[in-house]
């Protein structure tokens, strides 16, 4: 698969995931100032720009991957890249549109070992600059993993 072929679908797929993040996030706003946030929250502006650059970042890993010549002899890494991104995608849904931070509390915790495994799936594989790529994804997931227990423990009757 030629290079270029391999970076499109890879921003093509992540795009989308990012596109039904986005719908599951429209209450965002509204649903975030209501919450009991930890002092150490960060602004809601933050958010946008950080999940730009992330999706970059998993677009731009995918891609390396799907460029290499033995992709297809790794059909694991191809499903845990994928399910880690409709994880991602549901957390919104979870969180912003059912405000059920319960089930949003699993489903990132959820998301944070997948990630580490396809760190190390990646890692293990050879394909160091995709796992490196997904690095940064997987500390600030990390971190909102955090945050959201702590707002699930703040705002019980959620």
């Amino acid at each position: 698969m030629p290079s270029v072929r391999s970076y499109l679908i890879a921003f093509g797929v992540v795009f989308f995931i990012g596109l039904l993040a986005a719908a599951g996030s429209v209450k965002a706003p509204e649903v975030y100032a209501r919450l009991i946030l930890p002092e150490w929250a960060p602004s809601s502006s933050l958010f946008g720009p950080v999940w730009t650059i992330l999706y970059i970042s998993i677009a731009l890993s995918l891609g390396r991957f799907l460029s290499g010549t033995r992709w297809k002899d790794y059909p694991l890494i191809v499903r845990t890249f994928l399910f880690q991104l409709v994880l991602n995608a549901s957390w919104s849904w979870l969180f912003f549109s059912e405000e059920n931070i319960l089930l949003a509390t699993i489903n990132i915790l959820s998301l944070v070992v997948f990630l580490l495994m396809l760190l190390g799936l990646l890692w293990r594989a050879g394909y160091i600059l995709s796992s490196l790529l997904i690095f940064p994804y997987f500390c600030w997931v990390s971190f909102a993993a955090i945050l959201t227990i702590s707002i699930w423990r703040l705002n019980p009757a959620l």
